[in-house]
């Protein structure tokens, strides 16, 4: 009897023994799974914004202002009207009163056979006048979609700025070299250097002049559908958004629970395993007390029956 109890106790003791390993294992792969979701998370050092500023500011240590920034504005929007041609109308004089152009135009669709009509502009505006131009047309028509991004091409412009100032230097220096030069051969390699120059620079500054065309005039793609019942822009009310806060916390709550499914089930093996050792160890203890509590009540029964009546 005392050879069991010291036998199931033996087998507690490795079985928790090796619930402990097993745990430590668990939470270690935890820890780095944890820290490979973290990598690259470190603390950003010096920016591109920030190095564009010193450039643009002609320092080292104070960034420069907003308005040095070479911005590229474009805009992307689909409008619906029911009055198709007084829009197209309108459009025109709005381009012309902005004082931009239509750089193209594309024309869909046939207003006699009943098919709605379609218009694509790729349009022109100077870039102060741009949230204007946008506003007076939106008021056109419903709004369905509007897309504004801007291209900050600042450290692009310095570097070819920079480039040309390089090398028109070298050109000048190249020219006062073969004013003095006295030998025919010298002069043939001075020109064909001063060529390349030439060459070289007409390039980067007609990459200059688009790079100020674009900043000067913003680019507004814009589709014009027609349509038989155009759809007003919903204004937010307190229920949409206490509809939209709704839905963003169940989106929340969703996610969280998607990511405790994945930690439950990519833990799943040594959640298992963990199982089985928890119930070896509760075996290994509640059997023997079970036995002895049996024996103990047989014990007490046979006194019992050996007592006089």
């Amino acid at each position: 009897m005392k050879h069991q109890v010291h036998f199931t106790r033996r087998i507690g003791i490795y079985a928790l023994a090796i619930l402990l390993l097993f745990s430590m294992l668990f939470l270690v792969s935890c820890a780095e799974a944890g820290d490979y979701d973290n990598m690259g998370a470190e603390s950003p050092s010096l920016g591109e914004g920030d190095k564009v500023e010193n450039l643009l500011s002609g320092s080292t240590g104070t960034p420069g202002t907003s308005e040095t920034r070479k911005i590229i504005k474009t805009v992307t929007e689909e409008i619906e009207t029911e009055g198709y041609d007084d829009f197209i109308a309108s459009l025109k004089t709005a381009v012309t009163d902005a004082n931009g152009y239509i750089s193209s135009s594309r024309y869909t669709g046939n207003h006699e056979s009943s098919t709605e009509r379609k218009a694509v502009f790729q349009i022109r505006i100077p870039a102060e006048a741009l949230d204007s131009f946008t506003g007076s047309i939106g008021a056109l028509g419903a709004v369905v979609s509007y897309t504004e991004t801007q291209d900050d091409i600042s450290l692009a412009y310095v570097d070819v700025q920079s480039r040309i100032e390089v090398l028109e230097a070298e050109r000048v220096a190249l020219l006062d070299i073969l004013a003095n030069a006295s030998y025919t051969s010298e002069m043939l390699e001075i020109r064909a250097q001063l060529e390349n120059v030439m060459q070289e620079l007409a390039s980067l500054e007609a990459q200059m002049r688009v790079y100020n065309d674009r900043i000067a005039y913003s680019t507004v793609n814009l589709t014009v559908r027609e349509v038989e019942e155009a759809v007003a822009p919903v204004e937010e009310t307190f229920l949409s958004k206490l509809g939209a806060a709704f839905r963003e916390s169940l989106s929340g709550a969703l996610g969280f629970l998607e990511t405790l499914a994945l930690v439950f089930l990519g833990g799943s093996p040594y959640l298992i395993l963990l199982g089985l050792i928890g119930f070896v160890i509760f075996l290994s203890i509640y059997l023997p007390k079970r036995h002895r509590r049996k024996k103990k009540a047989e014990a007490d029964a046979e006194k019992e029956k050996r007592q006089p009546s």
